[in-house]
Formats: structure tokens, C-alpha cells, sequence
């Protein structure tokens, strides 16, 4: 899965740069080529940035064969467990609907068509008591078949939906658990630069106040030596508290490297 969060203007400002090295280079404008040029005008992939800066030819020397394995390697973001798990199971749920769907359709058709008939049959001003029976019975039973496919298929979806949300649930404490830091049960860097280009993108077409606030606990490293590590993590825990507890709903709270950061919009 793919991320990109940058604001419409520097979309196209990458898209102009990528255009003309395409035209410049002759390089094959396929989608795979130009997410690499992409990420590397970006310019936060460091490792992207250092393989192609180094190819022997310039960007001349760029092929479809290097774009694809570059791809791969330092660009495509790859599922986590929970994804893959979640996904699976969503296919798993389309499929398993679309199937009692596809047989429930049959049954209503071959149902439908057996009916028909039958309806035709009551025209009969002589039809007797036995043959109007027999109708009576199949429609009966037809209805009934009906009935019960209609039980399944509402238990199949109700089953299924209940385990998809389950493993959504699972998905959505996974990513959250990867947003947070572990000594302050904050957000971390991580969550912090998500946000920061979620609020840009957000904020970049109107005209609403966007707060950043970075604090610092000052000669924290001489009370760590004084003191110990143990002792300010517990201070960095309490520090983090504090600033969760004063937090608005429209605030987010993140550690950032060895302090913490507040932004609010």
C-alpha cells in the first residue's frame, strides 16, 4: 500500500519535474516508474535517492528493470499481518456472499420458472382438486426453500460481518499500537508526521488557524546522569500525563524524539 499525503501543489510542482525528466531521459512513463521518480523528488527516501544518484549513466540509464526492482525494494510499503489477515478476510466474506448469492438466484429462477407453469395450469377451468393440491404443496415448499435460503444467507452474512469487524478491530489497534510510543503512551514521530500531513493538506484551502507546539524539558541529560534513566523515564511518563490530561479533542499529543510536541487546529 501506497502513501502519499502531499498537498496538491506539490503534487503537480513533482509532476512538472518528473514530465520533463521523462521527456529529457526517454524514460517509460509507466505508473511504477513515475511512483519511484516520485518518491525521489520528495525527497525524504534516502535510500531511493542514493541508489539512483549513483547510477553510472545519470537518469539516461534508467529502465524499467531497475524502476521495478526499486519499486519493490525501497518504495512499495509492504502489508503488515493484520492487513493481509484483514484483507483475506474481506475477500473471503465477498466471496462466500457472491456464492450463496449466485445459488439463492438459481433456486428463485428454476422456483420461479416451475410456478410459471403451474400458474398457466390454474387457467384451466376443469383442473381438479388433486392437481390443485399438488400446486398448493409446491408453492408451499417452494416458499419454504426460499425461506430457508434466505436464513442462511442472512446467518452467512451476519457471521461474517461479525468476523470482519472482529479482525478490523485487531487491524485498527494494530496500526494504533505502531503510532504509539512505548514509555509515554503517546503518539510517536511516526504519528506525529502522519498528522502533520494530514493537517496540512486539511488546512492548505482554508483559511482556519493551525497551532503547532514543541516543548523540552530542559537538562534533561544532566537528570538522567544525576538521577538514572528509571527515574526519567518516570518523569518523561509523568511529563506526558500531563499534557494528555490538558489535551482538547481537536489536539493531538506525540513524542517526538527525546521531549513532546502538541499541535492543534
Amino acid at each position: 500500500m501506497i502513501k502519499i499525503k502531499d498537498t496538491p501543489a506539490k503534487s503537480r510542482e513533482i509532476y512538472a519535474k518528473i514530465s520533463t525528466l521523462f521527456s529529457e531521459a526517454d524514460i517509460n512513463p509507466t505508473p511504477m516508474n513515475y511512483l519511484v521518480w516520485y518518491h525521489y523528488f520528495v525527497g525524504e527516501n534516502s535510500a531511493l535517492i542514493e541508489e539512483i544518484n549513483n547510477l553510472k549513466g545519470g537518469a539516461k540509464s534508467f529502465t524499467d528493470r531497475l524502476g521495478f526492482r526499486l519499486y519493490e525494494q525501497l518504495v512499495e510499503e509492504p502489508e503488515s499481518e493484520a492487513e493481509k489477515e484483514y484483507d483475506f478476510a474481506v475477500r473471503k466474506f465477498v466471496d462466500g456472499i457472491f456464492h450463496k448469492m449466485n445459488h439463492f438466484s438459481t433456486n428463485i429462477k428454476d422456483q420461479s420458472t416451475q410456478i410459471g407453469t403451474y400458474a398457466q395450469g390454474l387457467k384451466n377451468p376443469h383442473i381438479n382438486a388433486i392437481e390443485l393440491e399438488k400446486i398448493a404443496e409446491y408453492i408451499t415448499t417452494a416458499a419454504a426453500k426460499m425461506q430457508t435460503s434466505t436464513n442462511e444467507i442472512r446467518d452467512e452474512v451476519q457471521n461474517s460481518s461479525d468476523e470482519v469487524s472482529q479482525l478490523k478491530k485487531q487491524l485498527d489497534e494494530a496500526r494504533a499500537e505502531a503510532l504509539t510510543d512505548d514509555l509515554t503512551q503517546i503518539g510517536n514521530r511516526k504519528a506525529f508526521n502522519s498528522t502533520i500531513q494530514d493537517l496540512a493538506i486539511e488546512h492548505s484551502n482554508t483559511t482556519e488557524p493551525l497551532c503547532l507546539i514543541m516543548s523540552d524539558i530542559d537538562h534533561f541529560k544532566s537528570f538522567n546522569d544525576t538521577y538514572g534513566h528509571p527515574v526519567g523515564d518516570s518523569v518523561l511518563r509523568y511529563f506526558a500525563n500531563i499534557m494528555r490530561s490538558d489535551a482538547k479533542e481537536n489536539e493531538t499529543i506525540c513524542r517526538y524524539g527525546g521531549g513532546g510536541v502538541r499541535h492543534s487546529s
